[in-house]
């Protein structure tokens, strides 16, 4: 993932969750959006966190490495942010 955003010339930095999920460790990381595993809709507890700020992956993307449904939601994220 961080190779995609990298050719493509975007700031962004990839990040793996070191926090086992945790959310509150994630506000406090000041994390912009998070990028979920398939699976974890049902134990994932976004708690406070925009759900508008969280995707969960779909298992044929993730098993087939396909980056673009995560690239085209963390651009339309940023959209939203820069006010475009």
């Amino acid at each position: 993932m961080q190779q995609a955003v990298s050719d493509r010339k975007l700031d962004w930095n990839i990040i793996a969750d070191d926090t086992d999920a945790d959310i509150e460790k994630l506000e406090q990381e000041n994390v912009d959006v998070v990028l979920c595993e398939p699976g974890l809709e049902k134990f994932f507890n976004a708690g406070d966190f925009p759900t508008n700020k969280i995707l969960f992956l779909d298992s044929l993307s993730y098993y087939n490495t396909d980056v673009l449904p995560a690239l085209n939601f963390l651009i339309h994220q940023n959209n939203i942010r820069m006010g475009s």
